[in-house]
């Protein structure tokens, strides 16, 4: 369905898929750790009207590595660049938890490239993230993921099976290769001492009242894993009614995205993007 490519910013080469083209294009970016497959669920509806691309980001899936440049902004430019340099017209940004954050700055910084930004249960106010990976639930998660990401895809699976024994073995091969995939290095920058670099010159407050095209905000259920919280959401309501605000009952922060997940409904997406393209 969709067909591997790379393409070289010139400071990295990145690994991206790319659909039929079969109407305006959209922009698929994964989260932190992730990489584009993770979208798979989304591509046999996508595809029938959108022209779909899906990229892995610097450092994760198959695109190259910058040890010492994976701060969001390296990230943002490498999007900024793709559109302009392959894509080549106005795009549809779909970008989920990480992938929201690049969405969001790369609209801002160009924002005639954006037709339609799509955030993905992304948090807004970063503070509170950050607090998280301070000293939060946050921190402990991401020190116990750090030592196995970067192995071969085979250890990953067995420590990962040992630990959710109950979960399927399809959705724990892909879990094991995304991290496998993954440079350690990029959680440099994960670290309770350099978090704050790694969103260095990110306002996402400000980003997101400079944004003029259409927005979509899905959120996860806020009883579950949710990233992006009700008080998020109903601030950027406030700077900006036109909104469109979607709940996922019952799914947690993955949005039931990856391989062995049961997949979300859509629908609601595919609705407002036809409202405003078609």
């Amino acid at each position: 369905m969709l067909v591997e490519k790379t393409f070289d910013t010139g400071e990295v080469v990145l690994n991206y898929a790319e659909g039929p083209n079969n109407g305006p294009p959209i922009l698929l970016i994964h989260g932190s750790l992730c990489r584009w497959e993770d979208f798979t669920h989304y591509f046999p509806q996508f595809t029938e009207k959108f022209h779909v691309y899906a990229i892995d980001t610097r450092g994760r899936g198959k695109s190259g590595r910058t040890p010492s440049k994976y701060h969001l902004r390296n990230i943002v430019r490498d999007i900024v660049t793709f559109i302009e340099r392959v894509i080549g017209e106005s795009t549809i940004l779909l970008g989920h938890s990480e992938g929201g954050w690049i969405a969001l700055w790369a609209t801002q910084i160009k924002p005639e490239n954006v037709s339609v930004l799509v955030i993905l249960d992304a948090p807004i106010s970063i503070d509170v993230l950050i607090a998280q990976v301070k000293e939060g639930s946050m921190r402990d998660g991401i020190q116990h993921i750090r030592p196995i990401v970067g192995r071969p895809t085979d250890e990953i699976m067995a420590i990962l099976t040992k630990e959710s024994p109950s979960k399927s073995s399809e959705a724990i091969k892909h879990d094991s290769i995304s991290l496998s995939f993954a440079d350690p290095k990029f959680l440099d920058l994960w670290s309770p001492e350099r978090i704050e670099e790694y969103f260095e010159n990110y306002h996402s407050w400000d980003f997101l009242k400079a944004v003029s095209c259409p927005i979509m905000l899905v959120q996860a259920d806020p009883d579950m894993d949710a990233l992006l919280s009700s008080d998020d959401v109903e601030k950027a309501i406030d700077y900006n009614p036109e909104i469109k605000h979607v709940i996922v009952e019952g799914v947690g922060h993955n949005l039931g995205m990856n391989i062995g997940e049961e997949p979300i409904d859509v629908g609601p997406i595919l609705s407002f993007l036809n409202y405003h393209l078609f």
